[in-house]
């Protein structure tokens, strides 16, 4: 039986790990859910992730969720050709591993700001109150930037995924405040250059934010 993952294209994390799967050449059955519809919460499902969160894999017997632990095990598992990508040297992976955490908190602090829950369920608006955390998290990473050309160092790692998908999640309200980080802006660049990134579908996220903005504006009346 393939491989499965299951995603969505309004996920960043989703997306993330669609970019591992790319970047490793890993032929595996997507399957889309439609957390609009809730298909995340189905008792299906949540048999799969009780958490009932995107993604999700499914590898012969073995399941998996949480989308930076799945990235991991599709490095170790298929990624040798691939292997700065997750390094194997502990010294190197440890650095990796830190920065998917910092990716996180960056993530944490982006999906503060936006508020999509309560955009869509509460009629509020963003939390505008945040941005000072939001651009706390972005001095962060471009002080890391200062160093090395990725987050880890010379050489593109799944923290640069995790952490380029988390940062254009905020196209949904067409945020565009990096002008005090330089180095953060040059590095989206170098990552949208890459074929994992253009061979992923976006066109899901792009209508999503299409949607948001027009919640806000709707909101705001």
């Amino acid at each position: 039986m393939p491989m499965k993952v299951y995603y969505s294209e309004t996920s960043p994390l989703s997306l993330g790990v669609l970019m591992v799967l790319k970047r490793l050449d890993i032929k595996c059955d997507l399957e889309s859910v439609n957390l609009f519809a809730g298909e995340q919460r189905s008792p299906k499902y949540l048999e799969i992730n009780p958490r009932g969160k995107v993604p999700a894999l499914i590898d012969g017997d073995f399941t998996l969720s949480e989308s930076r632990a799945i990235a991991a095990y599709l490095c170790n598992k298929y990624g040798a050709a691939e292997e700065t990508l997750y390094p194997k040297d502990p010294e190197k992976r440890a650095k990796v591993d830190m920065m998917l955490y910092v990716g996180e908190w960056i993530h944490l602090e982006i999906e503060d700001y936006l508020n999509v829950t309560n955009v869509f369920t509460k009629d509020e608006k963003t939390r505008d109150e945040n941005l000072p955390k939001l651009h706390e998290a972005f001095k962060q990473l471009e002080n890391y930037l200062e160093k090395d050309k990725f987050m880890t160092g010379p050489n593109i790692t799944i923290a640069d995924f995790f952490g380029l998908n988390s940062i254009l999640y905020l196209g949904l309200n067409e945020f565009d405040d990096y002008g005090k980080y330089p180095k953060m802006v040059e590095w989206m660049k170098e990552m949208k250059k890459l074929k994992c990134y253009a061979e992923v579908n976006r066109a899901g996220m792009e209508n999503f934010g299409t949607l948001f903005r027009g919640k806000l504006l709707q909101n705001a009346k």
